[in-house]
């Protein structure tokens, strides 16, 4: 599944039926490489849910049930220390390359495993990430050696 294909699904709390925000992004993590978080609009507030919390991802709802740990976020817990959103930023080798930039994710569903970073040239498996910050996602290897042109 992409990353863009869960933008603007409502996320929903199994328990209630509650509406809880939208969401807006993925916030990814490696080692092991994967989606850490959903990103939410809730009204004017951002927030996270964490990925443990998602039960399914429906094609029209998030369904996410209610774990201490997503109690905490929900309740503005400490979402400005969460892992980055690849999105939009510079796709980076820990040697320096530029690969572009990224233009989606791809991930399991089922556990949320990163796959795939998609940038305009390049496909990157998402077992090589490093670290996602303000400018880049890092990615271990060689730009020319391990990248995978999308042809």
């Amino acid at each position: 599944m992409l990353g863009s294909d869960l933008e603007g699904r409502q996320v929903v709390l199994v328990s209630t039926g509650e509406t809880l925000g939208k969401v807006t992004g993925l916030l990814l993590s490696p080692g092991p490489a994967r989606v850490q978080a959903l990103r939410i609009r809730a009204g004017a507030h951002l927030t996270t849910v964490p990925w443990g919390a998602v039960q399914a991802c429906g094609p029209d709802a998030v369904m996410v049930r209610r774990t201490p740990d997503a109690d905490e976020r929900l309740s503005g817990g400490e979402a400005g220390t969460a892992p980055g959103d690849a999105r939009g930023k510079a796709l980076m080798t820990d040697r320096g390359d530029r690969l572009g930039e990224v233009r989606d994710v791809e991930f399991d569903p089922e556990d949320g495993s990163l796959l795939t970073l998609l940038t305009a040239g390049y496909l990157c498996e998402g077992a090589r990430l490093v670290g996602v910050g303000d400018f880049a996602a890092v990615v271990t290897g060689d730009a020319v050696d391990d990248a995978n042109p999308t042809g």
